[in-house]
C-alpha cells in the first residue's frame, strides 16, 4: 500500500470514529434524561398516592399524613392539594393517569383510587395488566 490508499482510509477511521463518539454521547445524554423522568414521575406517583389514601379515611389518616406534610391541616387543604397535583401532572403525568386521578378527586373511593394506581403503574413501567379492583380491594 502506497501513502496516497492510507491516507484516506485512515481519515475514514477517524472520521467513523468521530460520528460513533458523537452518536454514543447523544444517546447517553438521552437515556439520562428518560432516567431522571422516570424517577421524577414515580416520585409524584408516591406522593400523590399518599394524599389520596389519606383522603379516603382523613379522620384517621390525616395525623399521619401531618407529620410529613405540616401545612395539610384538614380535608379541604388535602383536596386543594390534590388538585395541585392533578394540575402539575399535565407535565409529566400520562394521559390516562390525568383522566383518572381527576375521577377520583371528583369521587373520592376505594375503586377510584385503585384505578389511579394501576394507570400510574401502566405508565411508569409500560406492561399491560389483567389486575383489577376486585383484584386488590380490601374491606377496611
Amino acid at each position: 500500500m502506497n501513502l496516497d490508499m492510507i491516507t484516506p482510509i485512515i481519515a475514514s477511521l477517524s472520521l467513523g470514529g468521530l460520528i460513533g463518539t458523537i452518536l454514543q454521547s447523544f444517546l447517553l445524554k438521552r437515556n439520562r434524561v428518560f432516567e431522571d423522568e422516570f424517577k421524577h414521575r414515580a416520585k409524584r406517583y408516591k406522593a400523590i398516592m399518599i394524599l389520596m389514601w389519606a383522603s379516603l379515611n382523613p379522620k384517621r389518616e390525616l395525623k399521619h399524613l401531618r407529620v410529613f406534610r405540616e401545612d395539610i391541616t384538614n380535608i379541604e387543604t388535602l383536596k386543594r392539594e390534590l388538585k395541585l397535583e392533578l394540575y402539575n401532572m399535565a407535565l409529566y403525568g400520562g394521559d390516562n393517569v390525568i383522566r383518572s386521578l381527576k375521577k377520583f378527586i371528583k369521587k373520592i373511593n376505594h375503586e377510584n383510587y385503585s384505578r389511579v394506581a394501576l394507570e400510574m403503574r401502566k405508565d411508569l413501567y409500560g406492561k399491560k395488566t389483567n389486575i383489577t379492583f376486585d383484584d386488590i380491594k380490601i374491606d377496611l
